[in-house]
């Protein structure tokens, strides 16, 4: 622990003097002689991606989320509870922004709706699928940001763990390195339930999701009977896995700019027109990757609609 911490301290160091030509995490990380745990957490933990896929530039524009908060209930309890008040239609799925004239007209399974002003909160996923078409096309500076804002994929492999606590606290981390960045990260004992909560990342993450759910809790439980022996396993009860990858109203975990390319978050939070704003966890500013960047994106693109709108109607 002590050796991380000191990699991490002089990673972070290294992060803030980097003014090199070359943008990616991963030359980043040996030239400063870091251990294969900054390349893990730095890269798929962080940021969903593996570290040769990581601008600097946008890694070093990242706010230091340590301690990442947990809630016991999870973030859809908290999320929905936040929006309680506000109305919301679900099962609408919009196909088409058409901005050839005054105003927006969205279109969808729901017919049309025409607007002042739209604000496109979809990840750039969904986006780079062109599941949503835009009449005209955005602006080439928009189109190449969404392309270089490529989703990374975290996942989450909860196992229920009873009658053992392995010798572990709650929230305590275990990183158990594999071979080819296959690592696997846990998450022991939350709140002290019965729960460890294994996370993968990067390349890996998009092979587990890949290989089903039954494969990934298979993985992980292995490596737990790896690490603390066979009686393990008649420990180790339910086991399930997120597949952000595979929802197609995603498409990933959030948004890693390509190395080069972290000034893509600023184009894509233009205005469009005056009359498209995008927002979400890609345009959260420092708190980008997370629900509260999103909260914020989207509480920023509001007033900032509102107040064109209300400009608009006084000209």
């Amino acid at each position: 622990m002590a050796r991380r911490k000191t990699a991490e301290a002089a990673l972070s160091a290294c992060i803030e003097a980097h003014r090199g030509p070359d943008d990616r995490l991963s030359a980043l990380i040996r030239d400063c002689h870091c251990l294969r745990a900054n390349s893990t957490f730095a890269g798929p933990m962080d940021f969903g991606a593996d570290d040769d896929e990581i601008s600097v530039a946008d890694f070093r524009a990242a706010a230091d989320l340590d301690p990442n908060y947990f809630t016991r209930e999870g973030f859809g309890a908290l999320i929905h509870r936040w929006g309680a008040d506000v109305p919301v239609t679900t099962g609408a799925m919009v196909r088409r922004i058409d901005w050839s004239g005054a105003g927006v007209v969205v279109e969808g399974s729901f017919g049309s709706i025409r607007a002042g002003a739209v604000i496109v909160t979809v990840s750039t996923g969904v986006l780079q699928f062109e599941d949503i078409a835009f009449a005209p096309d955005l602006p080439l500076g928009h189109q190449e940001a969404i392309f270089d804002l490529p989703m990374g994929l975290l996942t989450k492999i909860p196992l229920a763990v009873s009658g053992t606590r392995l010798g572990l606290s709650a929230f305590d981390d275990l990183l158990i390195e594999r071979h080819a960045r296959h690592d696997l990260f846990f998450l022991a004992f939350p709140f002290d339930l019965d729960l460890m909560v294994g996370f993968v990342g990067g390349d890996f993450a998009w092979e587990i999701e890949a290989a089903g759910t039954a494969a990934a809790v298979d993985f992980a439980t292995d490596r737990l009977v790896d690490l603390f022996g066979s009686d393990v396993r008649r420990h180790v009860g339910h086991g399930i896995m997120t597949n952000w990858g595979g929802e197609r109203h995603v498409r990933g975990a959030y948004a890693a700019a390509r190395p080069g390319k972290a000034g893509a978050r600023q184009v894509l939070a233009t205005p469009v027109g005056g009359r498209i704003w995008f927002a979400g966890e890609a345009l959260g500013g420092g708190l980008m990757q997370t629900a509260a960047g999103a909260r914020l994106s989207g509480e920023a693109a509001g007033l900032a609609v509102a107040e064109a709108l209300r400009a608009g109607a006084s000209a």
